[in-house]
């Protein structure tokens, strides 16, 4: 279990996710009680940034992290779209990924970012971004 959140900052707008019931089918079903399944669309022409949650504190310098730095990684994206993830200089814990990287009208689709740090386990974070 991961020992931090994983937040997207700002540059995409989160909707609640259901499904309405159908048929004999029920609506979605939430594996933990009030926290619902969301979809996250990135905002046209929008950074992105996300940052880790640790210890209640949001994007913290990598001096009040004790050596136990942040990693970040792909685990999910589009064919051909080759983005970097490059945290600022003493702030691993935070990532912002340039509009422009996907607003070339081929970069549009599902990515799945991964955060994770030593002894500290992981937190993956899914969003789409429009095709232009």
């Amino acid at each position: 279990m991961a020992d931090f959140s994983l937040e997207i900052i700002s540059g995409v707008d989160s909707l609640v996710w259901t499904d309405a019931a159908y048929l004999a089918l029920p609506t979605r079903l939430n594996p933990v009680t009030g926290i619902p399944h969301r979809l996250s669309f990135q905002q046209t022409s929008t950074d992105i940034v996300i940052g880790a949650r640790v210890g209640g504190v949001l994007t913290p310098l990598d001096a009040a992290l004790g050596g136990r730095l942040f990693l970040w990684s792909w685990i999910d994206l589009p064919q051909g779209a080759g983005l970097p993830l490059i945290p600022p200089a003493g702030q691993t814990s935070k990532v912002t990924l340039g509009a422009a990287l996907f607003t070339g009208g081929s970069q549009g689709g599902h990515y799945t970012v991964l955060c994770s740090r030593d002894g500290g386990g992981g937190v993956a974070l899914s969003f789409e971004t429009p095709v232009l």
